[in-house]
């Protein structure tokens, strides 16, 4: 997967020039470096009320903007 485009769809232009996408080379590594540099968030679903909830409701405000 080519990061570096995928991350300029969702970073800004200082974030990914902080990014040093060329060291990474697996998926999980580049979760760890957005969670350190704070640019994602980890979340526990577990206390959805229904499946997808949660989701569901993140993919609606996305989509109406």
């Amino acid at each position: 997967m080519n990061y570096k485009v995928m991350l300029a769809k969702i970073l800004s232009e200082k974030e990914l020039a902080d990014m040093d996408i060329k060291k990474i080379k697996e998926d999980d590594a580049l979760l760890e470096e957005l969670i350190r540099k704070e640019y994602a968030l980890v979340v526990d679903w577990s206390g959805e009320e229904g499946d997808n909830y949660l989701f569901n409701f993140f993919l609606k405000l996305s989509t109406e903007a």
